[in-house]
């Protein structure tokens, strides 16, 4: 038996390295060094416990083997279901990669005879451990233990759509440490290694890969569904073979293995029910269904509401600001009603009827392509909690398909009594037998008011510190205002001197234009310094817009700005536009000073302008949380007013201004005016 579970071993890890290397190539390398070491150590093991002679070169291959588990099974833990990189790696793990080798310098330099005794090794396979021998597994050990510690951190730390892939993978990993830990462990309680147990440890192992490997290739495996009506009896007749083959194993390993046997089966079954009770708790599936089952069952109702509101509230106090609420918010009304994911569609309260990009947890993703109309129906619909068929007629066709796509089965609107904040959409239970009753909504509609008027707070305190913010800004446009003013009367005395006092004709007509010049630039900038452009003060003319971009940025000297796209008649305000132009190309040059800066003019549905650059893109939550709202900036160092400004010329011409970002393949910046002329 020990012989044929370690061919079962070696051939679960051909399979699973095979698999690994298919999918993955070189980059799995850190995911099947253990599993592929730990097979050869089996086999290496197993052939010691029945070999009739050992010789003193097998014994150190065998140590070395059992040191470099340490190293081996470290990696593991660091990197599987990880971004695994050495930069990446905190000092812990670093620390722990550096301890894991000492067993095998160890196991390196002392031969076999200053680590083991064998007193009569073919009439007993026990190794009878040296000192020297005890602090090498206690090395190993507390390795091994530290890597099944990284296991169960990686499983902690996984997202719900990332535990259910990997869970299997890593109680089968945890097994086999497990098994290496007891197997080894008993060197530092009793001082000896007893090969007898190489069985047992060899049938854990087994069961730890068939986990792992059934966990790796089920991904795109189809399920069986049993049918309702024959799940009683083939339980049944499962729980019924299950015995009589169980009490038949018993028998006939009693009678070949003797009376030792009874207490290796009694050890596997209690391994076996342990593991699969881990599993059992890891299943978000049946511990929800568990949950639904007690308390209808015992307190006739689905939900402990005192307990929900509590966790729900307490969970929603650690929110610091509007995006951390709804992170906690999706994540507590998955937990509570054991969806997949959710996702929150706020509303737009500056362009009424228009919802901002959605915050998704667990759920794919909405498509970018989604007007901002499109969710419209859905902020005005004043019912509760309801199930997506429900309001399908208020959605468009690309909107609804979206949402089925996206898998969303509830919609929950979040209201107050002065308007809706926004849509809470739900995917699917995880349990997909589970339906939703009159109770879920009840539940659903007073988590939606809480919800509700959290959301309002944090968009009003957001909405506070944005007009604190403007007012600093307004008192430090008094105080330039007031410097340019003094520096504006001293250059004028500065004219009227040079008028009197310099001799040269010509000298002093080039200087007093220049001052002159000076003095008017300085108090245009006074004047715009105390308003932002609006409608009534633009001095609209018709204009070339692709002449209007090559005098805008010849006054960006140096920068490679490549124009395309044909010449376009619009009535605009030239200076306004010009300021745009220079803003966005500037931002373009600073965010890649080597790229090149590609202007683009033309018409769709009215002319428009696009700034394109090759940049880095910009990051994915400013654009979610606005970035044409004051003081949001993408530099380190800047004030957030250039593009918010852009925003008001664009706007103020009828125009809208618009941004698509892709990380690592730039952006580009539209500006789209209302109006053709010519």
């Amino acid at each position: 038996m020990t012989i044929v579970l370690a061919c079962l071993v070696v051939v679960l890890t051909v399979a699973g390295t095979a698999r690994a290397l298919h999918e993955s190539g070189r980059a799995a390398a850190p995911r099947v060094v253990a599993p592929v070491l730990t097979a050869v150590l089996v086999v290496a093991e197993t052939y010691l416990a029945v070999a009739t002679e050992v010789a003193p070169w097998t014994l150190q291959a065998t140590l070395i083997l059992q040191a470099l588990l340490a190293p081996a099974w470290a990696t593991f833990a660091l990197c599987y279901g990880r971004e695994c990189s050495w930069r990446t790696l905190p000092r812990s793990g670093r620390l722990l990669l550096a301890l894991s080798l000492s067993p095998v310098l160890m196991a390196a330099v002392l031969p076999p005879d200053q680590l083991f005794y064998l007193a009569d090794f073919t009439a007993e396979r026990v190794f009878y451990l040296e000192p020297r021998a005890f602090f090498l597994y206690l090395q190993l050990l507390l390795c091994l233990l530290l890597s099944a510690g990284n296991l169960e951190t990686t499983l902690r730390n996984s997202r719900h759509s990332q535990r259910w892939r990997i869970k299997l993978a890593l109680v089968g990993m945890g097994a086999v440490l497990a098994a290496l830990c007891l197997q080894y462990g008993q060197g530092l309680v009793i001082r000896t290694l007893d090969l007898g147990y190489v069985g047992l440890r060899n049938g854990a192992v087994a069961l730890g890969f068939a986990l792992f490997l059934f966990a790796e290739t089920r991904r795109g495996s189809d399920k069986v569904h049993i049918a309702r009506r024959l799940a009683f009896r083939s339980v049944v007749a499962i729980i019924a073979g299950g015995y009589l083959l169980g009490l038949g194993v018993l028998r006939e390993g009693v009678r070949l293995a003797g009376p030792d046997f009874e207490r290796h089966f009694a050890l596997a079954i209690v391994f076996a029910v342990v593991l699969a009770g881990l599993i059992i708790l890891l299943s978000d599936h049946l511990r929800r269904r568990f949950s639904i089952w007690m308390h209808r069952t015992f307190y006739n109702e689905k939900y402990d509401y005192r307990t929900q509101w509590i966790n729900f509230t307490d969970m929603l106090s650690h929110a610091r600001n509007t995006r951390d609420f709804v992170d906690v918010m999706l994540v507590g009304l998955c937990d509570a009603f054991g969806f997949v994911g959710a996702a929150f569609v706020p509303a737009d309260f500056e362009h009424p009827g228009q919802a901002r990009d959605a915050v998704v947890y667990e759920m794919e993703p909405l498509p970018p392509t989604l007007p901002a109309t499109a969710f419209g129906g859905l902020l005005v619909y004043e019912g509760g909690p309801c199930t997506l068929d429900t309001v399908a007629g208020l959605l468009s066709e690309d909107a609804l398909e979206a949402l089925q796509d996206a898998g969303v089965g509830l919609v929950l609107p979040v209201r107050t009594v002065e308007g809706c904040e926004g849509v809470v959409l739900l995917a699917r239970p995880i349990d997909t037998r589970e339906e939703h009753d009159l109770e879920d909504f009840e539940l659903l509609e007073a988590m939606g008011r809480q919800i509700a008027l959290c959301v309002r707070s944090f968009r009003l305190g957001d909405e506070l510190a944005v007009a604190r913010e403007m007012e600093a800004l307004g008192r430090f446009a008094a105080l330039v205002m007031h410097d340019l003013k003094n520096q504006v009367y001293a250059l004028s005395l500065l004219v009227d001197n040079a008028r009197l006092y310099i001799a040269e004709p010509e000298f002093q007509r080039d200087l007093v234009e220049t001052l002159t010049n000076s003095v008017s630039n300085m108090r245009n900038l006074i004047s715009q310094l105390t308003r932002l452009p609006g409608r009534e003060n633009l001095h609209l003319a018709p204009v070339d817009l692709m002449e209007l971009a090559r005098e805008a940025c010849a006054s960006l000297p140096g920068a490679d700005i490549r124009f395309e796209g044909a010449g376009v008649r619009a009535a605009v305000d030239a200076e306004q536009v010009s300021k745009v132009l220079v803003n966005l190309c500037l931002n373009a040059i600073e965010a890649d000073p080597a790229g090149p800066v590609v202007v683009r003019v033309g018409v769709n549905g009215g002319p428009l302008i696009k700034v394109e650059d090759s940049a880095g893109g910009i990051d994915p939550a400013l654009l979610r949380d606005g970035l044409f709202k004051p003081f949001r900036s993408t530099k380190k160092r800047g004030m957030g007013i250039g593009l918010y400004h852009c925003r008001k010329i664009v706007e103020a011409h009828g125009g809208t201004i618009g941004v698509e970002s892709q990380p690592g393949r730039g952006s580009t910046f539209t500006v789209q005016f209302a109006r053709r002329e010519g």
